[in-house]
C-alpha cells in the first residue's frame, strides 16, 4: 500500500513522528502541539534563509550559540541586536535590564516554525477536516468489532486482522445504504428526492 498522506491529532507532533513521515515522503497532516512547540507567533518569526528570528518590533537576532543544558533539552541562544533594544519602546517589558533580549528556543524550533506555517493554510485546514470523518469509523470497529485487542503475534496478524475488520464495517455498510435505497424507492417519494438522498453514489451516476 502507497500512503501519500498522514492524519493524526496534536499527541503525534513529536519529532520522530515528523522525521519518520518526511523520509517516506509522506505528507504530514498534524497541527502543531503547544505542549512541544511553545514559541509565540504572534510576538516572534523565524526567517529560514537568514536563521533569525524577529520580534514583534522588527528588531532581528545578530548572534546564535548552541547550549546544552542537564535537566533541559539542548537549546539554541538567540540574542537581538542590542542597539535595537536600547531604542526599543518594549525595552523594559521584554528585555528588562539586560542590554539585549536573549531568546531560547530548542534545537528543533526552526523546523516546527516551518510545521506551524504550514498548518494555518487553507489547504491544510481543509485536508485536515477529513480526519474527523475517520474517528467515529476507527471508534466502531474498536468499541464493537474487537480492534482494541490483538488477536494474534506480529505485524502481519495483527494487519491481517484490520484488513478484517475494515471489510466487515464496510460490508454493513453497503448493506446500510441498499436498505435505505429500497425503503425510498418503494415509498411514494419522486424520484429526484430519492436520488438527492443517495449521496454516497459517485456524481455520474445513473438510476
Amino acid at each position: 500500500m502507497a500512503i501519500d498522506t498522514c492524519y493524526g491529532d496534536k499527541a503525534y507532533f513529536r519529532k520522530s513522528i515528523l522525521d519518520t513521515l518526511k523520509t517516506d515522503q509522506v505528507d504530514a497532516i498534524i497541527p502543531p502541539s503547544a505542549s512541544v512547540y511553545k514559541i509565540d507567533e504572534t510576538k516572534f518569526s523565524y526567517n529560514k534563509d537568514s536563521d533569525q528570528w524577529f520580534c514583534e518590533m522588527g528588531n532581528g537576532t545578530v548572534k546564535k550559540v548552541y547550549q546544552k543544558t542537564k535537566k533541559t533539552n539542548d537549546i539554541y541562544r538567540y540574542t537581538f541586536d542590542k542597539t535595537q533594544c536600547q531604542h526599543c519602546p518594549n525595552r523594559a517589558a521584554c528585555a528588562g535590564k539586560a542590554r539585549a533580549r536573549v531568546f531560547k528556543v530548542g534545537v528543533h524550533a526552526a523546523e516546527y516554525y516551518e510545521y506551524s506555517q504550514c498548518a494555518k493554510t487553507e489547504e491544510f485546514q481543509e485536508k485536515y477536516k477529513k480526519r474527523a470523518s475517520h474517528e467515529w469509523k476507527n471508534g466502531e470497529m474498536k468499541r464493537f468489532h474487537g480492534l482494541d485487542r490483538a488477536r494474534g503475534y506480529g505485524l502481519r496478524s495483527m494487519g491481517m486482522q484490520a484488513k478484517l475488520t475494515a471489510l466487515a464495517v464496510n460490508l454493513k455498510r453497503i448493506a446500510a445504504l441498499v436498505s435505505s435505497f429500497l425503503a425510498c424507492l418503494y415509498s411514494e417519494l419522486p424520484i429526484t428526492d430519492i436520488l438527492s438522498r443517495m449521496t454516497w453514489l459517485p456524481a455520474r451516476s445513473t438510476v
